[in-house]
């Protein structure tokens, strides 16, 4: 039974290492990653079976939100519903 639902803005190598992690591990996330890096995100459906969302859907419906970006892309975050 899933209890929460997982988000990540920002599909580069730190969210594909907690999804990864996280899954290896058993947890009982929903999880949903930005479209970002297109062939990372596709590649963490195959292996993983995440949810792909746009930024502000991952922030609007999931119950804890990593913001998973550089600081140079953090104007991405600006106006999100959090």
């Amino acid at each position: 039974m899933v209890d929460q639902e997982l988000g990540f803005i920002g599909t580069g190598s730190l969210a594909a290492f907690f999804v990864e992690g996280l899954s290896r591990a058993g947890a009982v996330y929903e999880i949903m990653v930005s479209p970002r890096n297109t062939s990372r995100a596709a590649d963490l459906v195959r292996r993983f079976g995440v949810g792909i969302g746009e930024n502000a859907e991952i922030a609007r419906s999931c119950d804890l939100v990593v913001a998973s970006v550089l600081p140079g892309q953090a104007a991405v975050l600006s106006g999100l519903p959090f």
